[in-house]
């Protein structure tokens, strides 16, 4: 789903679900801040091993806003553990200082109910309304976020054949540009993946315009290469898995000819820089801004 500052998206009722999509002005460099597995609860006091995922939001969300992104896009486990009706309203206030400034793209995850997310964040009717898609233009390039919550509360997920048929027909109708898709299930996963993401990969592979398949879930921080595309898992906000994780968002700057990735929040490592001009694509370590 998508919460605009300015002119509401246009919201599509396909067969399978809603897709919400926004057009933005082109730009030559676009900064947008990706986060993902906020974990927000309508209990303050909530947490995992001392980590309360509210109080973590509202710290990176001055982060986030003092980088003035052009975008902020959430991957899914808005809430905490099953989606009530509280965790959105909490979710919404502890968001408010981004959504006046930029669009907010919210993705389904296996902890979120899609009927409560709608009701209390976008104030729509409250019922099911079946899978929840995005699409932002943002030229010269394109951003995507599938819904791969097959079933309401089961930890792994499945895109389904009719949302990948819909991504395969715009990629093959719309302009060519880069195109990041976003999809909350990895295909491989500490706990349980996307049972249907070698269908994706396929697609990707026979649209050379899809650049990069973002992830989260497993609440580490990833970069790597498959298939001639970028696969790239989100850390958590919310909490981290054990010690060795690290929790943070990632400022993503990107343009026709890539993008830099940028540690934020608790997070350490290098900028990663990825090219994605054809015939000449490559995954770089910089340490250097």
């Amino acid at each position: 789903m998508i919460l605009g500052p300015q002119a509401p998206p246009v919201v599509e009722r396909l067969g399978w679900g809603l897709c919400f999509r926004l057009d933005l002005p082109p730009t030559r460099v676009a900064r947008w801040a990706w986060l993902a597995d906020t974990h927000v609860s309508a209990d303050p006091t909530a947490n995992y091993h001392g980590v309360r995922p509210g109080a973590q939001l509202e710290r990176f969300v001055k982060e986030v806003r003092a980088s003035r992104p052009s975008g902020v896009l959430v991957n899914g486990d808005l809430a905490w553990k099953s989606g009530e009706l509280g965790d959105y309203s909490r979710l919404a206030d502890l968001l408010q200082p981004l959504r006046g400034r930029c669009p907010l793209v919210l993705v389904p995850g296996n902890h979120d109910r899609r009927a409560n997310m709608l009701a209390q964040l976008a104030d729509m009717p409250r019922r099911d309304p079946g899978r929840i898609a995005a699409v932002v233009d943002q030229p010269p390039f394109r951003l995507v976020a599938l819904d791969s919550v097959s079933v309401e509360g089961d930890v792994g997920g499945e895109i389904g054949g009719d949302q990948l048929e819909w991504l395969d027909g715009l990629l093959a109708r719309t302009q060519p540009r880069p195109t990041l898709v976003f999809v909350h299930h990895p295909g491989e996963s500490t706990s349980e993946g996307c049972r249907d993401f070698q269908d994706l990969q396929a697609i990707a592979r026979s649209h050379r315009t899809v650049r990069a398949i973002i992830t989260a879930h497993d609440h580490e921080f990833a970069v790597a290469q498959a298939g001639g595309h970028f696969l790239i898992a989100l850390p958590a906000l919310g909490f981290p898995f054990g010690p060795a994780t690290q929790c943070g968002w990632i400022e993503a700057c990107c343009s026709a000819e890539g993008a830099r990735l940028y540690p934020r929040g608790g997070l350490s490592g290098p900028v990663r820089s990825l090219f994605w001009e054809e015939g000449t694509r490559a995954f770089l370590d910089s340490r250097t801004r």
